[in-house]
């Protein structure tokens, strides 16, 4: 017991350490969003397409539990923050991580959000904004582009991270994501087009081959770069 407390404790301290090239990212609790916040909920696009280098998948937003997560969303695809976007960090049943506006893993649009922490569950597929840990962040505010999507059903998240999405379609395009893929650009609902349906094609997607970097990558013990998650108490 007291072996995996220490190891807890230095877990803690590392990624406090990380944070401080990120801090600045993290403004207070003043933070101005670049966006009005929503009226009405229902005036929310209800989902969006997102096309990455090896296929599309489909998201729909939890509008009602998250409104103001769905605007940023919203607020930034329309600005093309998400266009040639990489994913960071991949660990495989946890989840894939991108979003970084940025383009370093550590940082974001220069503003955060705040929490919207509702009772829906981190299953397969769910999309939640990554933030810094409770030390640096007690208001649990998030990160104002940085995403991670669910590959299994995180328990041990419940409760501490912003949920505003969930794959509705293409999840095996998801489940073959990596680090170093990339979102190619984000549709909002008015480009749909019933002559350009999102891509059917992935279910042929050969099954991924780790690069020489992953195959000699170590296993993770500590959770990705300290802007992302924080270890539930």
């Amino acid at each position: 017991m007291n072996l995996l407390w220490h190891q807890k404790l230095l877990l803690h301290l590392g990624i406090a350490c990380l944070l401080a090239v990120g801090l600045p990212v993290w403004a207070s609790a003043e933070d101005k969003l670049p966006f009005p916040e929503p009226n009405d909920w229902r005036q929310l696009p209800e989902t969006a397409l997102i096309e990455t280098n090896i296929g599309s998948f489909e998201i729909t937003f939890y509008r009602k539990e998250a409104p103001v997560s769905v605007r940023n969303f919203q607020y930034l695809v329309e600005h093309n923050k998400y266009n040639d976007v990489k994913f960071h960090f991949f660990q495989e049943g946890f989840v894939i991580q991108g979003g970084d506006v940025s383009g370093t893993g550590r940082g974001g649009p220069g503003y955060s959000l705040p929490p919207e922490i509702s009772k829906i569950k981190h299953s397969v597929g769910t999309l939640s904004w990554a933030r810094p840990p409770n030390e640096v962040n007690l208001e649990r505010r998030s990160n104002g582009s940085q995403f991670f999507i669910s590959l299994g059903k995180n328990k041990h998240l419940n409760g501490y991270y912003t949920i505003f999405a969930r794959v509705s379609r293409g999840m095996e395009v998801v489940e073959h994501l990596r680090r170093g893929d990339k979102i190619v650009r984000v549709k909002l609902p008015k480009e749909f087009s019933t002559k350009n349906p999102p891509d059917q094609s992935t279910s042929a997607l050969p099954e991924a081959t780790p690069s020489p970097e992953q195959k000699n990558q170590a296993p993770e013990i500590r959770l990705p770069d300290g802007d992302s998650f924080a270890l539930p108490r």
